[in-house]
C-alpha cells in the first residue's frame, strides 16, 4: 500500500538492519511524506542519523519536530540524544528528564540520563 506510512517505516528498519542506509533513509522520508503530521517518521529518520553518526544537526531538527507533533517519551528521548550529540548538554538534560517523567521505568532513557548527568572525563 503506497499510502501506508507504517509499511515504509518498517521497510526503513529492515533496510537499515541490512546496511542499506541510503534506502533506509529514503523509506523513512517516504513515511514522513505520507504522514507529515505524525512523529514516528521523524523519530525514525533522526535515530538512523544518530545511530550512524551522520547528519547530527538534521537529527536535532527532526527530533524537535517529533516533539512538537507528539510530545511523548520517545520523542523527548530522541531530542535529548540529538542535543547531546550536538553538544547541547543543558537541552539534552531537560529533554531526557521530560522523557523519564513520562516513562520512569525505561532503562534506555535512564542510561542516557546518567551519561548526560555524569559525563565521563576525556
Amino acid at each position: 500500500d503506497p499510502q501506508n506510512a507504517a509499511y515504509f517505516q518498517q521497510l526503513g528498519f529492515l533496510r537499515a538492519r541490512e546496511g542499506d542506509l541510503s534506502a533506509a533513509e529514503d523509506s523513512f522520508r517516504q513515511a514522513i511524506r505520507i504522514t507529515p503530521q505524525r512523529a514516528a517518521g521523524y523519530r525514525a529518520l533522526a535515530k538512523l542519523y544518530l545511530n550512524t553518526g551522520q547528519k547530527t544537526e538534521a537529527a536535532r531538527r527532526l527530533s524537535a519536530t517529533a516533539v512538537k507533533l507528539e510530545p511523548v517519551a520517545d520523542s523527548y528521548f530522541v531530542l535529548s540524544w540529538s542535543n547531546a550529540k550536538s553538544g547541547r548538554m543543558q537541552e539534552a538534560l531537560a529533554a531526557i528528564e521530560r522523557a523519564l517523567r513520562l516513562a520512569p521505568e525505561n532503562a534506555t532513557y535512564r542510561q542516557l540520563y546518567e551519561a548526560i548527568k555524569e559525563p565521563r572525563p576525556q
